[in-house]
């Protein structure tokens, strides 16, 4: 079974699209079983800051998911 990462509300992370493309999202919740998570109207092929990221539109709300970082 994979390990559970252990995040924190507020946590910003990146969703690699392809080579060089991320979107990012952050935790609002957490729960026992899934976090959830929002996703940002934002691809970019650097990492901007967290306040560029935070201020874009929210264009994804998911309230059933488990986060996972590969290769744990």
């Amino acid at each position: 079974m994979k390990k559970r990462v252990s995040v924190k509300i507020g946590d910003v992370f990146s969703i690699r699209l392809n080579q060089d493309r991320y979107c990012y999202g952050q935790v609002v919740s957490k729960g026992r079983i899934s976090d959830c998570l929002i996703v940002f109207d934002m691809v970019s092929t650097e990492h901007p800051t967290v306040s560029e990221i935070t201020s874009k539109p929210i264009i994804f709300f998911n309230t059933d998911c488990t986060l996972q970082v590969p290769g744990m």
